[in-house]
């Protein structure tokens, strides 16, 4: 099962899942899914309030990880250029 099935399936609108295997809509194209878009394959009004909430969820969740890994980022560099450098040093001294 795609990942995009699944997700439909989550939200109680699997039956939209054929309809966006045969559009191509996949999870990277998802985010950019307006709710234009959805109204021109023909959801429902109610289906597609649903899918623009989730779809905003999902914009928001990945704005949220985006951050926190940017967040660490600078971090996890700092500490592995730490190692690398002892490394470096340890091996000139030894």
């Amino acid at each position: 099962m795609s990942d995009i099935r699944r997700w439909l399936k989550i939200l109680n609108l699997g039956k939209y899942a054929e309809l966006f295997s045969e559009n191509d809509i996949d999870l990277a194209a998802l985010p950019h899914i307006t709710e234009d878009d959805l109204k021109e394959l023909g959801v429902t009004l109610g289906a597609r309030r649903k899918l623009v909430a989730a779809i905003a969820e999902l914009r928001t969740y990945q704005n949220n990880v985006a951050g926190e890994i940017a967040r660490y980022e600078g971090h996890v560099a700092k500490f592995m250029g730490d190692r690398v450098g002892g490394l470096r040093k340890a091996k000139l001294l030894g």
